[in-house]
């Protein structure tokens, strides 16, 4: 978990509004094949056995953050949504201000907002698509002070 400024993303290319969600990943300026969501890279790790990349789309009415595992050949392994869905609107947004590592396995991701809530996450060695991602995400409600 070794903070690094390897990653970037392209601007947008797709035609397509799906497609416009992900930007293509730059490794050292060079294209990869990976697309991540987001527009900007907001903080990222070397790990043991990847990259750890947090990105977000740089808005300031609708911030959604993303954390992504990739594996030492920049393939996508997992990839978790900051913050939730809400009943009377769309989403709760989630801005990150930073990752703090609990160890090798195991990190805090801090909004700049803490009434948000914190989130913890583990990396899992191995993981099934959607049923147990390799990226387990779980929220730390924050409690009100009297």
């Amino acid at each position: 978990m070794i903070p690094i400024t390897r990653f970037s993303l392209a601007g947008f290319d797709a035609p397509s509004a799906k497609a416009a969600m992900r930007a293509r990943l730059l490794s050292d300026g060079g294209p990869t094949s990976t697309r991540l969501p987001g527009r900007r890279v907001v903080s990222q790790f070397a790990l043991d056995r990847g990259y750890l990349v947090a990105t977000d789309f740089d808005d300031p009415w609708e911030e959604w953050t993303f954390v992504s595992l990739l594996d030492e050949r920049f393939r996508l392994l997992s990839c978790r949504r900051l913050g939730s869905w809400g009943t009377a609107f769309a989403s709760k947004t989630f801005s990150l201000k930073a990752i703090e590592w609990v160890d090798a396995c195991h990190f805090v991701a801090v909004p700049f907002d803490e009434a948000d809530g914190r989130y913890q996450f583990a990396i899992r060695a191995w993981g099934i698509p959607f049923l147990w991602p390799r990226l387990e995400k779980q929220l730390l409600h924050i409690e009100a002070s009297s």
